[in-house]
């Protein structure tokens, strides 16, 4: 079997492997979270949820052993992508940033 004839077989598989239908069905609910702790005390986590029909919503953030922690609130929708931070980090102050609200409850300085 000459190049051109490899080529050829090649080329023709791989349209018929690009042209495979989509099995994976329409989208279905779901829902997952998370919540770690490290050994000194740090914690992490994500929660998420979707409606089956383009709808995300959730939550995630951390928090230091000391205390501080920013949390994330989302939606993802036909709407695009829309976030609510709280933190407590020093140096924030309520308003927004790039588009995504801040409330901080941080102490003045």
């Amino acid at each position: 079997m000459g190049p051109v004839v490899k080529v050829f077989l090649l080329a023709v598989l791989a349209v018929a492997y690009a042209q495979q239908p989509d099995d994976s069905g329409p989208p279905e609910p779901y829902e997952f979270k998370y919540n770690v702790q490290d050994e000194e005390g740090n914690t992490q986590m994500h929660e998420q949820s979707s409606d089956g029909s383009g709808t995300v919503r959730g939550t995630y953030g951390y928090t230091d052993k000391d205390g501080l922690f920013r949390i994330v609130e989302y939606v993802a929708d036909a709407n695009g992508y829309r976030a609510m931070i709280k933190t407590n980090e020093p140096g924030t102050k309520t308003g927004g940033s790039a588009d995504a609200p801040v409330e901080s409850s941080a102490p003045d300085q």
